[in-house]
């Protein structure tokens, strides 16, 4: 540089050494002005280098001169001791000088409740924009469902289940639902309005109250204005397991000859692993059920079921031949859900159904008549046949409960091998459906009475 110094001299001000105790220096270049094409583009670049470097060595200065004024205690850090700072600092300077990290920070506050926590920012809504028709797809109405099938999964018996099905109008003119059917007094549909405009959303809610225990589907027919689909499906489906059932719901024998003994196993199942058997009743002599002593439980265990005991249905042989049904009466004690304090008690009635055959064959079993005309005469027959092509006598024919005049007598077949029943009579002249029960007595043992169904429809006159 010229003259071998600064381009810099010291300048008198508010900040200067007569300013206070903390002053510091306002600096200007050296000369009595401003050297010709200061801060132009042609100005010497040594001189530029030299006042950037000046400037911030300058400013350093003056930061170390302000901190070197000012009082300890100012520099102290609040709520600490200040030998206590004293050291840290002298201990950062240390580990400084080594690259060593300091194991507490002076600079950093001490208290960690007074870092301030960022706050999470709002969600943003994700409400769609209702009336928005950018996404119209048809010049009809079109009604467009989120979802078309529910699955309620595993429930109670009797218990109320609701469900709302989504949908919107896609198309750009105004969507009418007519109607809602739900086919069945177990599933209920409820609909905020008739009309949805283009664009416009909108909720069918269904309620489902299952009757009945086992899997269940149920079908909800939704009939609108949209020309592609006049009836949208929606279909609802449950898994209904009941405190107490039977497996099987009923007791089933088939067909069985005369003088037979038949037996079956009946399952209870139960929500509750601690059910109990009350009591069984049978209304017919013909059927006798029991309790059965340590049980093996048969098929598909189901979770859901722990609960589990076992009676035994038995046909004895005394059963009349023809159509059997009687019922077993089951009073069971079991908790609906396992908290509960008490059990509650619950009734069930199991069906039992027997045909029984003995050596006397009807054929055809049941007698129907064509469509009669008033007053016409009418005669058909069945014919009584026994096993084995063995005698038998026919002591009997009548009629009983016939809704219209018939007769009804027996004739020998040539060969003696059984009997034909004859039936007949005469239509009235009104238009009538009727049936009636021709009763045959015979001498054949175990089967006295052979009992044989007839119907018929009357036409009225033209």
């Amino acid at each position: 540089m010229p003259g071998g110094r600064l381009p810099f001299r010291p300048v008198p001000g508010r900040w200067g050494p007569g300013a206070g105790k903390h002053s510091a220096l306002l600096i200007r270049p050296a000369g009595p002005s401003v050297p010709a094409g200061f801060g132009a583009r042609e100005r010497d670049p040594s001189m530029t280098r030299t006042w950037k470097i000046a400037s911030r060595a300058l400013m350093l200065g003056m930061v170390v001169s302000v901190l070197g004024h000012l009082p300890a205690a100012a520099l102290a850090r609040p709520g600490t001791d200040p030998g206590e700072n004293d050291r840290l600092k002298s201990v950062a300077r240390e580990n400084r000088k080594s690259n060593k990290p300091t194991d507490k920070d002076p600079d950093q506050p001490t208290n960690p409740a007074a870092t301030p926590l960022a706050e999470a920012p709002p969600e943003a809504s994700q409400t769609p924009d209702a009336g928005n028709t950018a996404d119209l797809v048809s010049d009809q109405p079109r009604i467009v469902f989120e979802k078309t099938d529910h699955d309620f999964g595993v429930v109670r018996e009797h218990e109320s289940l609701p469900v709302t099905f989504r949908f919107r109008n896609l198309g750009r003119q105004s969507l009418v639902i007519e109607k809602v059917n739900t086919g069945c007094g177990c599933t209920v549909a409820a609909l905020d309005k008739n009309e949805y405009g283009p664009g416009e959303s909108g909720e069918i809610k269904i309620t489902y109250n299952p009757k009945s225990a086992g899997k269940a589907t149920r079908s909800i027919q939704v009939l609108s204005n949209d020309p592609d689909q006049r009836a949208a499906s929606l279909t609802i489906g449950a898994n209904v397991v009941p405190v107490v059932s039977a497996d099987p719901p009923n007791v089933q024998f088939g067909q069985v000859s005369i003088g037979s003994e038949r037996s079956a196993e009946l399952q209870i199942i139960s929500r509750d692993p601690k059910v109990k058997i009350l009591s069984i009743e049978t209304n017919g002599p013909e059927i006798e059920a029991h309790l059965i002593e340590n049980p093996v439980r048969k098929g598909v265990i189901d979770p859901n079921l722990p609960g589990f005991a076992s009676i035994q249905v038995s046909l004895r042989n005394s059963a009349a031949v023809g159509r059997l049904l009687r019922s077993i009466t089951i009073k069971t004690e079991a908790r609906e859900n396992e908290g509960d304090a008490s059990p509650a008690q619950q009734e069930l009635k199991i069906n039992v159904f027997a045909s029984i055959k003995g050596d006397l064959t009807v054929q055809p079993p049941f007698l129907r008549f064509p469509p009669l005309k008033a007053n016409e005469d009418f005669e058909r027959e069945v014919l009584l046949t026994r096993a084995g092509g063995k005698a038998f006598k026919v002591t009997d024919v009548k009629v009983v409960n016939s809704t219209m005049p018939v007769e009804a007598r027996a004739e020998p077949v040539q060969n003696g091998s059984g009997f034909r029943i004859v039936v007949s009579g005469k239509a009235g002249q009104l238009a009538t459906n009727f049936r009636g029960t021709i009763q045959v007595t015979t001498d054949v043992e175990k089967e006295p009475v052979t009992e044989i169904q007839f119907s018929g429809l009357v036409r009225a006159a033209q």
